[in-house]
């Protein structure tokens, strides 16, 4: 037999863990991260601006001024496009969260003066946030992306 407290606590973790679930709003998160993700890797910044706040607008202005027409003929080369693996969300309160991902096959910037090459594998993690009341998550870039050490 279930007691009232048993049940009652129950409740209360189900209800906890799908609260972000809840409205539809982690899937248009991870909807947000994936989209994003795909353009910016794939080279497409004019693409990635609107998924990203308006504050991040100047990293992908800054990602397009460093790609060269050497870099869009070796990308333009490739038999496969970047591809994207969503990871783990770990949400800081209603209005932020940060996603996981693994990107596969893209062209890494590397530092300044440095070459850009073909990686087969880097993983990333990226802020996402709600500013201002919206209803929708939008990536929050303080920097360039950087592959995790």
């Amino acid at each position: 037999m279930f007691s009232a407290v048993g049940v009652a606590v129950s409740f209360m973790f189900a209800t906890a863990s799908c609260e972000h679930q809840a409205d539809g709003s982690e899937r248009q998160l991870l909807a947000t991260v994936d989209s994003f993700a795909t353009v910016y890797f794939n080279c497409q910044y004019h693409l990635a601006e609107k998924f990203c706040t308006p504050e991040s607008r100047q990293w992908i202005s800054y990602a397009a001024s460093q790609l060269t027409q050497d870099d869009i003929d070796f990308i333009n080369q490739q038999e496969e496009r970047a591809t994207i693996e969503l990871g783990d969300v770990a949400y800081d309160g209603d209005t932020a969260a940060f996603v996981n991902l693994s990107v596969h096959n893209y062209l890494k910037m590397d530092t300044i003066g440095g070459k850009p090459h073909m990686a087969k594998e880097d993983d990333y993690r990226l802020l996402v946030v709600k500013q201002d009341g919206q209803k929708r998550w939008k990536v929050s870039l303080k920097t360039m992306p950087r592959a995790e050490k």
